[in-house]
């Protein structure tokens, strides 16, 4: 039972330490992600001081997504794939628990779409500081 008042069924039959590498492998996983959409905003504006204000406008903006779906279901799931929600529910990583990640591979199709969309778009962005002068 968790904090929540909410059962969590491991998704997965694994022990507390292969729980725990996976968790830590998450977290990782999480990061990379943010250092491609750093690098993404980044490339497009060369101010640090901006690309520090973009990113807490995107990461304030993917947090709020879900609770603005909140009036379409099927929205409100579609929502939760993002990285952003991931890292704040860590608690009920590899767990069948809530609505959002009610099923055993959500936080593989979580890296999986964000990290195809992100490795495009810094692909993109890697051309553009390519071309750019120093």
């Amino acid at each position: 039972m968790s904090e929540f008042n909410q059962f969590l069924i491991s998704a997965y039959p694994m022990s507390f330490i292969q729980y725990l590498l996976a968790v830590i492998g998450v977290i990782l996983g999480i990061q990379f992600l943010f250092v491609l959409l750093t690098f993404i905003i980044g490339t497009i504006f060369k101010n640090s001081y901006l690309v520090f204000v973009l990113f807490a406008i995107v990461f304030g903006s993917l947090v709020l997504l879900p609770e603005l779906s909140l009036s379409s279901g099927q929205l409100f799931i579609y929502s939760a794939f993002t990285p952003v929600y991931l890292l704040l529910n860590l608690d009920f990583s590899f767990m069948i628990a809530g609505i959002a990640n009610s099923f055993q591979y959500y936080e593989i199709l979580t890296f999986s779409i964000g990290g195809a969309g992100l490795t495009v778009l810094s692909r993109l962005g890697y051309r553009i500081f390519k071309a750019s002068d120093l």
